[in-house]
């Protein structure tokens, strides 16, 4: 029988560019493109043979020529991605034969309505609005007006400076309490969150404040309805406007008028998918202030947990508000990996894909008939309520159970981005699910050990993040993390440690908007290499590159010496590992970089290429990495701060120092931001940090003119951030990383420019003679602006009034010489010569008045198994507190460990001890023969006792106890003699520190 392939393109030779390595070109493409393989290769076959073959050589121009019939057949944009996909790999794969000319690349885009198109208001229509409401607002009769007049006019007044075009979010600023607004004094500009209909932004000028607080000022009783109250308005303007005299004109539409000309395209274009800062984020990033902790940082993850909570206990009849499903319920945790015809598990898994398969033959016509729908909602629910209702011994696992669920929820409910899923991408989601759960979470023991093991969860951790890598298709990565998430919201289930996840380079969370300020940043750092050591000056330095430079952390461990070219000032980045597009291997100006970090980072570059290929040492910043994230954590009181959040900065770093280049209307104020307080000859000077300075501004002007572009209001910033970051489309960017992509828009719009109407300002102000003297005083200042934002600002007693012009305060810094330190310094010790030390004197005079050191090298040397394990024992130790009483605990478990078992209770206490210091926790102790004593000692402290059964017993033979646990899971156990010996020392050293402080 003829295959498909042959009945497409018919018998033919073999050849080496095959259908392999089209599907290996395709293979992180979407599923429906990397379903178009033979088709792809029947095309190429076609009008590529000769290329097809890697012995044949073919003109320099063959591909280039043969594109465009290529990309013809496409009819569809997947299989236009597939074939240009395809198209690249052909190239790739001739290149390395012969040289060839590279051919055109057609890619699909998505149709967007342009910005400028026939549905926008009539120009008429935008330029009498605008005529209207300022002669309305700036006239004598203004207070004659009714209150309703005059409130709507108020409300105008403030959409156009502020850029609202929808009345729900108009509503929503005028309806906000004092204790809502944010006052920045020195910038003269006021800020509401608003989280209705979308959450967002509002950033209000002097003259909006103004027109706020006349607005809320007005009667409540007196307020209408915008609807209402513009509708008398409108009528008014049509009765004297004969060319309007026909138009009906609703409130959302006389917004979107007012705004046109005044709103940037860019605005209008991306502000509705940025995720803006919270209030407490904000202040940090802009004054340097911390606040309490705000309860709605996480609020697009609230509404997801409160969403699924809806769907579940529709689909379980259970609306309680607690997670369903617990594990201590008895049922098996781990997905069950058997094939057999008797596995409930996969009984579970296909009684639902029949239900899914049934609907789709169900469903004739395009959209979901009604009784079809019903029919498979039921059956689903009742799948449901038998497989929740079985016996702990005849009920499919609890995960088998929750990837039900998640697949009903979907089918019945939609997921967060789209309300109807088709069941044949259900049925697909299932099938990957279940490869997922078999290959990963099918091993029962490490998943139940994981529930109350730390060191089981933190295996299982990197296991998922391994596994989750692997997946080369970035949608089947997606379906497994709206998976985990799911399994996280609605049930008791433990299947990672979320730190440790994201710094595997994994992020199952929603976004999360965070900026650190660069004075905040730059003390953390300084406080972090209070305890220098080379791992520590590695670890900030990378820090610092994904801070600056908005390298992924991934990224940034994977760089060689040789990705940094001295002689062009560029970053090259182009090795990575796990998720990856296809635009992250890029190159970045060091001209970005601020210029003390980017001489450090030369002189680095300079003395590490002498020794090594690799820029940083792995494992020795993935040690003291958590130590700089907690030290930031802390400095910034913001609890889920990653390695991640750094990227999150230079993005919008960049966007900043970008804008004020671009714009020189708004340089001013933008630095304005950013000012710090610097001690000058002993007197306090406010400038920019580094990054916003002038110089730093000029060094971006002269690298880019090197490249033949202009750093002007034509520049493509978007696009540039967007290359910057390894983003596919600048929509990523603006979507994820520009939190302050509102701030910017803001300033760069015409209304920032637009001199204040004297007559404007009378009407805004209180009707007593006190007007006259504010409005001189105002007019005859030389900042005008600030005097008008005082006068709106007075009397706003709850309103959180800040300063941008303070420097972060710098927060007392823990200087306890932490194991991790000690451990990298002896290693530095012993190892490096003494011209290349970078340790502290006290730490080094402390190891030459020692006379044995132990072998610390083997403790570098560690598996990727056992690296996790071994950096959260160090953080153990450090946070141990180091009496005679451990000490003596640790040199007992180390006299007694060359021995396998141990007699004498005193000592055997003693080992029990040491291993609670340790760490080893839910262990089974071993003894050769039951004694109430020694059982009694064993589970004082909550260990387990077994008795091993041997072949000969004596009656008088001695109560002994193994010293290794049974069944011990503990990766650092060879390695143990090792440890103990750095321990001894490490405790000594805390004793004589703590003494010398007192």
């Amino acid at each position: 029988m003829r295959s498909r392939y042959d009945k497409l393109v018919g018998k033919c030779t073999m050849s080496d560019f095959t259908q392999t390595d089209i599907a290996r070109a395709l293979i992180s493409a979407h599923k429906l493109v990397r379903n178009e393989v033979d088709v792809v290769f029947a095309v190429l076959n076609k009008h590529c043979r000769d290329a097809l073959n890697a012995d044949k050589q073919v003109a320099e121009n063959y591909l280039q020529r043969r594109a465009l019939s290529v990309y013809q057949h496409a009819t569809t944009n997947e299989l236009l991605e597939a074939l240009w996909l395809s198209m690249r790999a052909l190239y790739l794969f001739k290149s390395e034969h012969q040289a060839l000319i590279q051919p055109v690349e057609f890619r699909p885009l998505k149709q967007q309505e342009t910005l400028i198109n026939e549905h926008n208001p009539v120009f008429l229509l935008q330029s009498l609005l605008e005529r209207k409401l300022e002669k309305a607002v700036a006239s004598s009769s203004f207070h004659q007006s009714s209150d309703t007049q005059r409130y709507l006019l108020h409300a105008f007044s403030i959409a156009k400076r502020s850029h609202i075009s929808d009345s729900k979010t108009l509503l929503e600023v005028l309806e906000a309490k004092q204790s809502d607004l944010l006052c920045f004094s020195d910038l003269n500009r006021a800020s509401v969150l608003i989280e209705a209909p979308r959450r967002q932004r509002v950033w209000l000028d002097a003259e909006a404040l103004l027109h706020l607080r006349r607005a809320q000022s007005i009667n409540a009783s007196k307020k209408q309805f915008l609807n209402k109250a513009f509708e008398q308005w409108w009528q008014k303007i049509r009765a004297t406007e004969p060319a309007m005299a026909s138009t009906a004109l609703s409130v959302d539409n006389a917004l979107l008028a007012l705004n046109f000309q005044t709103t940037p395209l860019v605005a209008t274009s991306l502000s509705t998918v940025t995720t803006v800062l919270s209030d407490e984020s904000l202040i940090l990033a802009l004054s340097g202030q911390i606040g309490p902790s705000e309860r709605g940082a996480q609020t697009h993850h609230v509404k997801r947990k409160r969403q699924r909570k809806t769907a579940i206990a529709a689909l379980t009849g259970d609306t309680s508000d607690k997670k369903t499903f617990g594990v201590d319920s008895g049922l098996r945790l781990a997905f069950s990996p058997e094939h057999r015809a008797g596995n409930v598990d996969r009984q579970l898994i296909d009684a639902l894909r029949r239900i899914l398969s049934t609907y789709e033959e169900q469903v004739y016509i395009p959209g979901r008939s009604a009784k079809a729908l019903k029919r498979a909602r039921s059956a689903i629910e009742q799948l449901l309520f038998n497989t929740l209702g079985e016996d702990a011994e005849q009920a499919p696992s609890v995960l088998a159970q929750l990837l039900a669920l998640f697949c009903a929820d979907l089918f019945l409910f939609g997921s967060a981005s789209k309300k109807r899923l088709k069941a044949s991408s259900i049925r697909s989601y299932l099938s990957t699910l279940s490869v997922f759960l078999v290959e990963t979470l099918s091993d029962e023991e490490l998943v139940v050990d994981a529930q109350s093991n730390v060191d089981a969860l933190y295996e299982l951790t990197h296991r998922l993040a391994d596994a989750i890598s692997d997946l080369e298709a970035t949608d089947k990565q997606s379906t497994v993390l709206r998976f985990l998430q799911y399994v996280h919201e609605i049930s008791e289930l433990r299947l990672y440690d979320f730190d440790e996840l994201e710094l595997a380079g994994v992020t199952v969370e929603s976004v999360r908007a965070h900026f650190i300020p660069a004075q905040l940043f730059d003390s953390t750092c300084h406080a972090f290499l209070a305890m220098r050591s080379s791992a520590r000056e590695q670890t900030a330095l990378m820090m610092q590159l994904c801070y600056y430079a908005g390298l992924r952390r991934n990224e940034a461990l994977l760089l060689a010496v040789d990705d940094i070219n001295v002689e062009s000032d560029v970053l090259y980045v182009t090795k990575f590992a796990g998720r990856k597009t296809a635009n992250a291997p890029r190159k970045i100006s060091l001209a970005l970089l601020p210029q003390s970090f980017y001489l450090s980072l030369l002189n680095y570059v300079e003395t590490r290429s002498k020794t090594h290929e690799r820029l940083f040492d792995s494992n020795a910043v993935q040690v003291h990495e958590r130590d700089f994230i907690a030290l930031l954590r802390e400095q910034t009181q913001i609890p889920d701060l990653v390695v991640h959040s750094l990227r999150h900065c230079a993005a919008n770093n960049l966007l900043l120092v970008l804008a004020q280049g671009a714009f020189p209307s708004i340089q001013a104020n933008v630095a304005e931001y950013f000012l710090a307080q610097k001690s000058l000859n002993g007197t306090q000077a406010i400038e920019p940090h580094e990054l916003f300075s002038s110089k730093q501004l000029e060094r971006i002007h002269q690298a880019l003119l090197a490249e033949g572009r202009a750093l002007n209001s034509y520049f493509p910033i978007l696009d540039f951030l967007a290359m910057m970051l390894g983003h596919a489309t600048p929509g990523t960017s603006a979507a994820s990383y520009l939190h302050f992509f509102d701030l910017v828009t803001f300033e760069l719009s015409s209304m920032r420019a637009s001199p204040l109407n004297k007559s404007v300002l009378h009407n805004l102000l209180p009707q007593t003679n006190a007007r006259f003297e504010t409005s001189k005083r105002v007019f005859t200042s030389n900042h005008a602006e600030k005097a008008l934002f005082k006068t709106a600002a007075f009397g706003l007693a709850d309103a959180r009034k800040l300063k941008t012009q303070v420097q972060p305060s710098a927060q007392p810094v823990d200087t306890v010489i932490t194991f991790s330190d000690f451990i990298d310094a002896l290693y530095d010790y012993q190892y490096r010569p003494l011209s290349h030390l970078s340790i502290s004197k006290h730490v080094q005079r402390y190891f030459e008045g020692l006379t044995e050191l132990p072998n610390v090298q083997v403790l570098q040397q560690l598996s990727p198994r056992a690296f996790p394990t071994w950096i959260r024992f160090q953080e153990r130790m450090t946070a141990q507190r180091w009496l005679s009483v451990e000490q003596n605990a640790i040199s007992t478990l180390k006299r007694c460990l060359k021995k396998e078992r141990v007699s004498n209770k005193r000592d055997a206490e003693q080992i029990l001890r040491a291993f609670r210091i340790l760490g080893l926790g839910d262990c089974i102790m071993e003894l050769n023969c039951d004694d109430g004593s020694w059982r009694s000692l064993i589970e004082r402290v909550d260990y387990q006792v077994r008795i091993k059964e041997t072949e000969q017993k004596k009656e008088a033979s001695r109560v002994e106890m193994r010293i290794k646990p049974y069944r011990l899971r503990w990766p650092l156990w060879d390695k143990l003699p090792n440890l103990l010996c750095s321990l001894e020392l490490y405790a000594a050293f805390r004793q004589v520190d703590e003494e010398t402080e007192k």
